[in-house]
């Protein structure tokens, strides 16, 4: 246990940093760009995104069961059982990059007029369709390569190359606005730069398994068959997932305007650091608990389940409390006060956090052990309801409305998918919650309390970048201060502060 712990410490660190690299330089990037580029052309740009997306389904979560069977076969030492699985998911991520560049391009040709948009942005509209399904037919038969580090958990190589270029498309992007460039340079440029990141994932991943040859003979029906038994849950989740969070810009699009999906991108970007956060702890964990329950071992999975849940929940509720409470400052500093409007929806959408965050890592554990299959049913029903409810209410309440219709269903479903959850791990309810939840949700009142108190007695601290980080971090460091001296025990305080003295 004291290798793996070591792992998923050093690859949540990685996952972290460029975590937070990444959304801090497409926070500053995005007002930058719409300064540039104007509302309705980052807005056509975001539809068509949104479409890109659900052709993302065509994944069938093969790139988390190669995730899986690369760490499985690398704790066995099974190289050609690698090179089985490698090899067939690359014939089959080049059938699909085929077809979904086939599909766009058709996409963009006929329907993209539907859509509530005068003719020159519809013109505008294909030419970005035009690009993105370039990009989809050289990017997509790298993702088996892009599968193979997370599978050794070297998350750290893979953070690496994501922040290089995620800092060399910042540059770019900077570089063409300034010199008159717009949406559809920064498309193409984005394309390139990504296509030689691929490359460079390549050649770092043969370094690591100097065995690995693609070759026809290890393509195969028999691996396929194994990928797709463990992808079809993940398969699932990836559908459950679009439609909560990837039908909003479709529904806006098509009942209020091309514009309101621009308006919808803050709350969704400000939503989407909590999103971050979440992902987190559970980012390194799929081929740790795969490893775990490969040499069955059931006590460190449990551990696993109590330590990395409290983790995820604190992390959660800590970036939740702290944009939840500030979010119209934020926006007012973020982007000007002409839209300060969303905050009222940012702060609607963020609300749902507050109860998922109890989900801790229970899905990613679940998953390791195959037996993920029943919560999708539950989350299925959610999808279906969110979309229902986004459908209706946005006749109501326009943008607004979508969000509510994203949020209200994991009111209802969390209290019920949670101690499901847990009985299919054979964990008493009463436990986590002694062990996860009333060790992190205690210090949301405290936190939040602070900041409402400080803004009530200082009313214009917000009122500048300073004040606001002032206060933000100080909602921050009440938070964590509380979760660490209340939250952990001995041993994980211990722990911690050896990692920082280590570090230092």
């Amino acid at each position: 246990m004291a290798s793996v712990k070591k792992k998923i410490v050093k690859n949540t660190i990685a996952n972290t940093l460029l975590k937070i690299s990444q959304y801090v330089i497409g926070f500053l990037m995005f007002p930058f760009i719409i300064s540039h580029v104007g509302v309705e052309d980052y807005g056509i740009y975001l539809l068509v995104g949104a479409f890109v997306g659900y052709f993302g389904l065509l994944d069938f979560g093969v790139g988390s069961a190669l995730v899986k069977y690369v760490a499985q076969y690398t704790a066995k030492e099974d190289n050609k059982s690698i090179n089985e699985m490698v090899s067939s998911s690359f014939a089959f991520y080049m059938g699909v990059g085929i077809v979904i560049c086939l599909s766009i391009l058709f996409i963009g040709t006929f329907y993209v007029g539907f859509f509530n948009m005068d003719p020159s942005q519809a013109d505008k509209a294909r030419l970005i369709a035009y690009l993105v399904a370039i990009g989809a037919l050289t990017s997509w038969p790298m993702r088996s390569f892009a599968s193979i580090l997370p599978g050794l958990q070297r998350y750290d190589v893979g953070a690496l190359i994501q922040f290089t270029r995620a800092l060399v498309n910042a540059g770019a992007t900077v570089y063409i606005l300034l010199n008159g460039g717009g949406i559809l340079d920064l498309i193409f440029w984005g394309i390139v730069i990504g296509a030689f990141s691929q490359l460079a994932t390549v050649i770092v991943v043969q370094r690591f398994l100097p065995f690995l040859e693609l070759k026809k003979e290890y393509m195969g029906m028999n691996a396929m068959r194994k990928i797709f038994t463990f992808s079809s849950v993940v398969f699932i989740g990836q559908i459950v997932g679009m439609i909560v969070l990837g039908t909003d810009r479709i529904v806006i699009g098509a009942f209020v305007s091309v514009a309101a999906i621009t308006h919808y991108a803050i709350a969704r970007k400000l939503h989407d650091i909590v999103h971050a956060a979440s992902s987190l702890p559970a980012s390194a964990l799929l081929p740790a608990a795969t490893e775990l329950e490969t040499k069955d071992n059931k006590a460190a999975i449990e551990r696993l389940v109590f330590r990395g849940g409290k983790y995820k929940c604190a992390l959660i509720l800590g970036a939740a409390t702290v944009i939840f409470v500030l979010a119209e400052p934020i926006i007012n500093i973020w982007m000007g006060p002409e839209w300060i409007f969303m905050a009222q929806s940012t702060q609607v959408y963020i609300s749902y956090w507050f109860v998922f965050a109890a989900w801790g890592v229970m899905g990613t554990v679940l998953l390791a052990q195959e037996r993920f299959k029943p919560i999708m049913t539950l989350l299925s029903f959610n999808a279906i309801l969110n979309l229902a409810l986004s459908l209706i209410l946005v006749q109501y309440y326009g943008l607004l409305g979508v969000v509510m219709g994203t949020v209200i269903p994991y009111f209802l479903i969390m209290p019920i998918i949670i101690p499901y959850g847990l009985r299919l791990m054979n964990i008493k309810f009463t436990t986590y919650m002694r062990e996860v939840v009333l060790k992190t949700y205690p210090m949301v009142l405290a936190a939040g309390g602070l900041i409402y108190g400080i803004r009530y007695i200082f009313p214009n601290i917000t009122d500048n970048l300073l004040g606001l980080g002032a206060l933000g971090l100080a909602g921050v460091c009440t938070y964590f201060g509380l979760f660490y001296q209340f939250g952990l025990s001995y041993n994980e305080k211990k722990d911690i502060r050896r990692l920082f003295h280590k570090r230092r």
